[in-house]
């Protein structure tokens, strides 16, 4: 009996076949695996935590690569889930298994639930990175030339919107920033507020480029200006301590390589890069400061990881003992302040509430050179608990798959293309507190929706037959 084949998002309207759920392992059957952590003792149920967590994230990679065939390596269940799985178990596996502190990190002011917590974040990712979303039944309708997008248009938008974030870089690089960075992190300034802008900014724009020369069936991913521009904001980003808005400038490239090229080779010795080029700015930055680097490549970029369980461990280890849960009260405070800074701060004054500042007064911090971006799992905990670590790295997961239904590199609306930046961003937004994590994608659709929409202006209206040579 032939399985049924189900349909996949694609780069030129074509789709991609991939079994249904008769020819794969459900991923709810790991869950019965839970119950034996409540018959145990602490050693046995967070070694066994740890053995559940890496099963889940193996069999949930296994289930994204056959979904989509040939596998897609940008799949929810892939490359996000096995960046969630090493982000949350690697530190955590470190610290309990070697019993030893990794760089600012004990384990002991994590309490003795991290191994459990951080597995139970992985599973509530991979769960609601597992829900097959369906695209809306008028998806294709409204990919239909009467709201096609001017190519020309996205390209020439994206290429002006980039040099803010070049001039910011090549500023902060000029201005000796690798040598203060963290300081002074009580103030908020008009040039912070810039700063998050650019951030936020280069996403969005270097994926406007690339949709662009996708449409126009450039043979290139970008151009030769493009390359330059973006490897002069890399380099600058990289000398400045920088490395958020560059590993998602690598990662929109890889992304783009992967859904165009097919070259799977290629996408995996650039994920192999964009390790090593990671490693090398957080070593670059212990330097820049007369540091000295004596941990091994492993440990520098697990330590660089491991806000996410110092964050979740710390929060876990003060509430439990105090059952002062915020209730919601971060995950509010997020919300409303999700009107740029400047403005917010006008009308309600500075933040107090928001989830890295509520930690900073778990911590009882008053240095202005302390603060940490705080976690998505961190902030679960925060909130309500172990229920509400579960259920935020839940919510993450299926946000990734919705988006991931309404993918089409050859779409006409910036809802086509925002999953491209929220893949992009998430080494960002899963290091952060709810807002800035929220921020990070819901901006750059802002910005791409509007771009959008003047791109659909343009096309009604009569435009050159040939594009400029620049345009290109």
């Amino acid at each position: 009996m032939r399985a049924h084949v189900r349909r996949g998002p694609s780069v030129h309207g074509s789709s991609v076949a991939h079994p249904g759920p008769n020819k794969v392992r459900t991923l709810s059957e790991q869950a019965s695996a839970w119950g034996i952590l409540a018959r145990m003792d602490a050693n046995s149920t967070q070694t066994a935590a740890f053995i559940i967590g890496t099963l889940a994230t193996v069999v949930a990679v296994r289930v994204g690569l056959r979904r989509t065939l040939p596998g897609d390596l940008f799949h929810p269940l892939v490359f996000p889930t096995l960046y969630v799985s090493v982000a949350c178990l690697g530190p955590a596996a470190w610290l309990y298994f070697r019993n030893d502190s990794l760089g600012y990190i004990n384990s002991s002011q994590l309490g003795t639930r991290y191994p459990v917590l951080m597995t139970v974040a992985v599973l509530g990712f991979i769960f609601g990175s597992a829900i097959r979303f369906q695209p809306p039944k008028n998806f294709q309708r409204h990919q239909g030339r009467g709201l096609a997008v001017d190519s020309r248009t996205l390209i020439t938008v994206g290429r002006i919107a980039i040099l803010l974030p070049l001039a910011m870089a090549v500023l902060d690089l000029s201005n000796g920033l690798v040598l203060t960075r963290g300081q002074d992190q009580a103030t908020y300034t008009v040039s912070d507020s810039i700063g998050v802008a650019a951030f936020l900014l280069t996403p969005a724009a270097l994926t406007l480029i690339l949709v662009g020369r996708t449409k126009l069936e450039r043979r290139s991913l970008l151009s030769l200006w493009d390359w330059t521009v973006v490897a002069t904001l890399v380099t600058a980003l990289a000398l400045s301590g920088r490395r958020g808005a560059a590993l998602s400038a690598f990662l929109l490239i890889l992304m783009l390589m992967a859904y165009r090229k097919k070259a799977k080779l290629r996408i995996v010795i650039g994920l192999g890069a964009v390790l090593a080029f990671a490693h090398s700015v957080v070593q670059y930055r212990i330097e820049a400061v007369g540091g000295t680097v004596k941990l091994s490549p492993a440990e520098v970029l697990l330590r660089d990881l491991g806000s996410v369980v110092f964050t979740t461990g710390t929060t876990d280890s003060i509430l439990s003992e105090s059952d002062d849960y915020r209730h919601g009260a971060s995950l509010l405070a997020a919300a409303i302040r999700l009107i740029p800074s400047p403005v917010a701060i006008r009308l309600i004054g500075p933040p107090s509430n928001t989830g890295a500042l509520q930690f900073r007064d778990l911590l009882s911090g008053t240095r202005a050179d302390q603060g940490y971006g705080y976690s998505i799992p961190a902030e679960g905990v925060l909130n309500f608990g172990v229920l509400g670590l579960f259920t935020l790295c839940l919510g993450c997961g299926a946000l990734l798959a919705w988006l991931y239904a309404r993918f089409d590199l050859t779409g006409n609306h910036a809802i086509n293309w925002i999953y491209l930046t929220a893949i992009a961003t998430l080494p960002f937004a899963w290091r952060s507190d709810a807002l800035g994590a929220v921020k990070g994608v819901l901006y750059p659709l802002v910005i791409m929706a509007v771009v959008a929409t003047v791109a659909r202006a343009s096309m009604q209206r009569d435009a050159p037959s040939t594009p400029l040579a620049w345009q290109r």
